[in-house]
């Protein structure tokens, strides 16, 4: 199994001394010494602008430990001192929202008050896009960047601690209360403690202490950024994640994916959890935890707690204890409902009017009546057709496809001794083809009855529609799904 744990104390900003400016009102973040992590350079889009100086610029991840700003700038007109400058802050709470204008400043001289703020950075901002002089102003023109390495900007006249959080830092240049330019920079100031579990199978059972860095200590949240597969290390996937996280709305990230498990997952396998830890540069500090136990299924299980039972009953495991079946073996049917496929329309030959009832506990009938206004003969043609569930809640349909003539000595043949049991609660004794004319009651029979037919005694793990068609002549005599 690989999983990823994300304590984030996040975040990055760019901060200024104010001419005309409006105190910082900022959630309760905490506080220090920070690094920078670019996550977006974005178009205003609540803001018009008659783009007189114009922003094309993206980050771009040039290795696993740099990011650059590339792009483009067109200057309509120079980029000079007879422009106002604006800085915007909004920061993220807690709960995923941005409170606005947590920061404001105004000044007039756009182009010198920028390059008082950036000092060096904006040296090798100006020389990437090609402008050697690097003074004000800014000529017009047309300017590629090279590649500017966001780290440039660690080495501003910004103050050096800030508050650790994630920040929409909106630039906006003006003349006359027009707006000539608007982007915003979506970054985080962060101290970052990354762990990362990478769950193998191993045989130990021995623990080594934590060996972190210097880092702030607390009450944390998680935040996952991936789930990968284990390159470094050999497997042969007798156990197999396929899994990753998906967005799924500003505030909530799900796992979602699949898990092939060709042997069960059970106290039979050991368990190993390694812990690496980002320092303070951007590298990982290997083995920073090691954890080994036997009894790998018993061992997780108590790790988790009852996010195991959420975990398990998410995959269709309903029982939630060890072991975890193997996805293919020897199964319990677990009917979820029988439905009419067309019940409207007017020419259905055989009518299932069947439903579920829970008799007990442990014990589910099937129960209701059956009108054949045609007898059900070998006259008849039989369709299986099977939809799958997947791991994402749709479904994956035509998974199996199955016809057959003589549909009443088929469905016999298949039911097995179930048939027998069938047709004398339906009241029909002779229980042989065909099954006549009429109308018949189905008082309650015992699901389980369908655990002794001869449909396969192993099958692949997971939930099904199982469509049943009668036809003839090309014609649906009728269609019954059962969940």
């Amino acid at each position: 199994m690989k999983t990823f744990l994300l304590i984030n104390l996040i975040v990055c900003v760019i901060f200024v001394n104010s001419d005309k400016g409006k105190p910082l009102s900022l959630p309760q973040l905490p506080y220090g010494i920070y690094r920078l992590k670019f996550l977006g350079i974005l178009r205003c889009e609540s803001i018009k602008s008659n783009d007189k100086i114009k922003y094309d610029v993206h980050v771009s991840k040039k290795s696993a430990n740099t990011t650059e700003v590339v792009g483009t700038v067109t200057n309509s007109i120079p980029f000079d001192d007879s422009l106002n400058l604006e800085l915007n802050l909004a920061v993220k709470d807690s709960i995923g929202g941005w409170k606005e204008n947590a920061f404001l400043y105004k000044s007039p001289k756009a182009c010198s008050t920028l390059m008082k703020f950036l000092g060096p950075a904006w040296t090798v901002l100006v020389d990437s896009a090609g402008h050697r002089n690097g003074t004000c102003p800014f000529p017009k023109g047309f300017y590629r960047l090279a590649g500017i390495d966001t780290d440039t900007f660690m080495n501003t006249n910004f103050p050096k601690s800030f508050f650790y959080g994630t920040y929409k830092f909106r630039v906006t240049y003006t003349k006359n209360n027009e707006v000539y330019s608007c982007f915003i920079i979506v970054l985080e100031t962060f101290l970052l403690i990354n762990l990362i579990v990478c769950v193998i199978f191993v045989n130990s059972d021995k623990g080594k202490p934590l060996s972190l860095p210097q880092l702030p200590y607390g009450i944390y949240r998680l935040k996952f950024l991936g789930i990968l597969r284990c390159e470094s290390i050999k497997s042969n996937d007798k156990i197999k994640y396929d899994v990753h996280v998906s967005k799924k709305s500003a505030n909530t990230t799900e796992v979602v994916g699949t898990v092939t498990n060709s042997i069960p997952f059970d106290d039979s396998l050991n368990l190993e959890l390694n812990l690496a830890v980002k320092d303070s540069i951007g590298g990982w500090k290997e083995n920073a935890f090691l954890y080994k136990s036997p009894k790998a299924c018993s061992t997780l299980m108590k790790f988790l707690g009852p996010a195991w039972t959420v975990l398990v009953d998410s995959a269709g495991h309903r029982n939630g204890t060890c072991p975890f079946p193997k996805i293919k073996g020897i199964y319990r049917l677990n009917f979820k409902g029988i439905i009419r496929c067309n019940p409207t329309r007017s020419n259905n030959k055989l009518i299932y009017e069947f439903y579920l009832s829970k008799k007990s506990a442990n014990t589910t009938e099937i129960k209701g009546n059956l009108t054949n206004l045609v007898p059900f003969d070998d006259s008849l043609d039989l369709e299986f057709n099977l939809a799958v569930k997947d791991s994402i809640g749709g479904w994956k349909e035509n998974a199996f496809l199955y016809k057959s003539p003589k549909a009443c000595s088929t469905l016999r043949k298949f039911l097995g001794s179930a048939w027998i049991i069938l047709m004398d609660a339906l009241g029909y004794k002779n229980a042989t083809c065909p099954c006549p004319k009429g109308f018949y009651r189905l008082a309650g029979i015992d699901t389980d009855t369908f655990m002794n037919t001869n449909f396969p005694k192993s099958f692949f793990y997971g939930t099904y529609k199982f469509r049943i068609s009668y036809t003839k002549n090309n014609e649906d005599i009728e269609e019954l799904s059962t969940l």
